[in-house]
């Protein structure tokens, strides 16, 4: 029986060996298999790493950095930046990823983590996958010979590249490392909702894929046509170059803006012969540009109304604006009337505008015709000029018949209040021949100097008229 005992034991003793043996195998599989896949992991990070060296980070601005991502299917994404100097080390971070993230083949522009730019300091960036690029300026690559022309472009509610030419202008470049060959073109989206590229009809001229030839560029125009219910407000257009060996996204702000325009007071009387001027008031919305405005109809038809704004184009800017409509009415031939004037505003980034205003032309004259004989009338049609010291203007003069008179009439000009106001004087022609009851129109052109007023005078023998208009000049700080 002791024998039996020892035999027992000897088995439970071999047992016990053989499972502490099996746990150290299983142990050392074990380690092995966690060393075999952490390998594995550090083997693919780096790996990733390397791919991530497809990746730049640069300064566009004093404030602002561009993550660029030329790889064709590794995101990165940024999670600290490091300023350095002299005297040490300062870590920002961790970034916002959402911000701070780059798809393939695209870039953005995000504000820089710390701003403005500090020359004295040396920035660097560190990548989720551990990967240090260090921010330094703008490179000279093959994506830069890529550009376009605009960055923002203002437009209205019914916009056509078909009658107001392109929204803009890509330029494809070559250079050294882009030698020419076939580049696609495509919208990519535009937003918010309800844009779209085909809601807006985003097309190419040339159409994509576009050749540049070797040592060549090609202008591509980017053409849309704008919804005219349109919601005013700020869109986005993504326009996307690709080579087929890097590509490139470029991100344009559209504008959508509108402006009305009507007249004070909207009703005048003008006696025959005579001028005044009126309030062309512009109201904008979300917009910034320079409209012109011209008589589009008057009905029933008149030909004795002239007209002319001043300025001329109106600069609108973003501010309700008020600018000077001028009106005459020749003396000659006699008639009176009501008119309705019809101006049209024009300022090639959406359809025409138009609005009106009502004229009633008076049967009596503002000038008496001499009892002896007829006589002429100096207008000036252009009442206000405003612009740069050393602009060169010119402005239409008009001398109307009186009474059937005929004759030349010589054309002269005094200054106030001193004889600075404007230099380089030319009136064209000068005498004037004047045929009885006709109306014609010199053209006096000169360079801006000073504030002023000026007086064109007209004289024909013991006859003189005259007529006036202001100077000004625009601050140094403006031109």
């Amino acid at each position: 029986m002791y024998g039996d005992r020892r035999a027992i034991s000897t088995v439970i003793a071999a047992l016990v060996v053989t499972v502490v043996f099996l746990g150290l195998v299983s142990a050392a599989l074990g380690m092995l298999y966690a060393l075999q896949a952490s390998s594995s992991e550090a083997v693919r990070r780096e790996a990733e790493r390397a791919m991530e060296a497809f990746f730049m980070i640069y300064w566009v601005n004093s404030t602002h950095v561009r993550l660029f991502n030329n790889h064709s299917s590794l995101a990165v994404v940024i999670r600290y930046w490091i300023s350095s100097d002299s005297g040490g080390v300062n870590v920002i971070g961790p970034l916002n990823s959402v911000d701070w993230s780059v798809q393939p083949k695209t870039f953005r522009d995000v504000l820089a983590a710390e701003s403005p730019r500090n020359p004295s300091r040396q920035y660097k960036v560190v990548s989720e996958r551990g990967s240090v690029f260090t921010v330094g300026d703008a490179p000279s690559e093959p994506w830069s010979l890529f550009s376009l022309r605009d960055e923002m472009r203002l437009v209205r509610p019914g916009f056509s590249s078909g009658v107001n030419g392109p929204l803009t202008q890509l330029v494809l470049a070559t250079g050294p490392d882009f030698t020419g060959g076939p580049v696609t073109v495509s919208c990519v989206s535009v937003t918010p909702a309800p844009a779209s590229c085909s809601s807006w009809s985003v097309s190419f001229n040339p159409s994509s894929p576009v050749t540049v030839p070797p040592g060549g560029a090609v202008v591509v125009n980017i053409l849309a046509s704008v919804p005219a219910g349109t919601p005013i407000g700020t869109y986005f257009m993504r326009i996307r170059v690709d080579t087929g060996g890097f590509a490139r996204e470029f991100l344009l702000r559209v504008a959508v803006g509108d402006f009305t325009f009507g007249f004070t007071p909207s009703s005048i009387s003008l006696e025959q012969g005579c001028a005044t001027t009126i309030g062309l008031v512009v109201t904008p919305t979300n917009y910034r540009s320079d409209v012109g405005f011209r008589v589009s109809t008057i009905f029933p038809p008149d030909t004795r109304i002239n007209y002319a704004a001043s300025p001329d184009p109106v600069p609108v800017r973003d501010a309700v604006t008020t600018a000077d409509f001028y009106v005459h009415v020749n003396a000659r031939p006699t008639g009176s009337g009501t008119r309705t004037v019809v101006v049209a505003g024009d300022d090639g980034l959406g359809p025409v505008k138009t609005s009106s205003f009502v004229m009633t032309v008076l049967p009596d004259f503002c000038i008496l015709v001499p009892s002896g004989g007829g006589s002429f009338v100096v207008n000036v049609l252009m009442p206000a000029v405003v612009g740069c010291r050393g602009d060169a203007v010119s402005v239409p003069v008009e001398i109307s018949s009186l009474g059937g008179w005929s004759g030349t009439v010589t054309l002269t000009f005094t200054e106030s209040p001193n004889n600075n106001v404007i230099r380089t004087e030319t009136f064209t022609p000068n005498p004037v021949t004047v045929t009885a009851g006709g109306t014609h129109t010199a053209t006096f052109s000169f360079v801006i100097w000073s504030d002023g007023t000026v007086t064109v005078i007209g004289e024909s023998g013991s006859l003189t008229s005259t007529s006036s208009f202001t100077v000004s000049r625009l601050p140094p700080a403006v031109c």
